[in-house]
């Protein structure tokens, strides 16, 4: 099992409450498929370049914040379709990604991408700085739900609940938490583009 968190402390960090009778169950759950679902998982996400114990992790988490979980009647099942769409959702991001990523790229710029120069390598850094003082210049709560969304991949609805807020108040402060990193981005770039001419 490596790092991986046991489901009851899973359990005990979601619900925040104690377990009425229920560890048993989700024990039994986790250790009969936790290695079965990390190697579904393996031979499934090679293309989203995602690690399979932290899908797993968040396929029982889901299953854990459920108000029931005995009442699913085939957990397997709810585990092995909860990791499936979490590859997928993964993989639909990756894509957007890389369509966002070549639509803002400078014209020639695909052909030639994979070439790490130094010039490239240290306008990459700067821009990553810019990108980071942005994340810092946001308010303490709206970076971390940035940062929530983006890096750790939490959807709406998770953060919301764990804020207790509504997923379309956390729709809202993404988006203007991006539009203020976009904002630094551009006018990173602009400068980068006065400085050649």
């Amino acid at each position: 099992m490596g790092n991986a968190v046991t489901l009851e402390h899973l359990a005990a960090s979601l619900t925040g409450a104690e377990q009425d009778g229920s560890d048993e169950f989700l024990s039994a759950t986790y250790r009969a498929y936790w290695p079965e679902l990390c190697q579904y998982v393996r031979r499934n996400s090679a293309a989203a370049a995602l690690d399979p114990e932290d899908v797993a992790q968040t396929a029982f988490a889901r299953f854990v914040a459920l108000k029931n979980p005995r009442a699913i009647s085939n957990p397997r099942a709810f585990l092995y379709r909860t990791a499936h769409n979490i590859v997928i959702d993964a993989q639909r991001r990756n894509r957007t990604q890389d369509k966002l990523a070549a639509r803002d790229a400078p014209p020639g710029a695909q052909e030639h991408s994979t070439d790490l120069t130094p010039e490239r390598v240290a306008l990459a850094t700067e821009r990553l700085g810019v990108l980071e003082a942005a994340v810092e210049s946001l308010p303490q709560r709206d970076a971390q739900v940035l940062l929530a969304h983006c890096v750790h991949n939490y959807s709406y609805s998770e953060i919301a609940r764990r804020l207790g807020m509504t997923p379309a108040g956390i729709r809202r402060i993404v988006k203007a938490a991006l539009a203020v990193c976009e904002a630094a981005a551009q006018a990173w770039e602009r400068k980068v583009a006065e400085d050649r001419s």
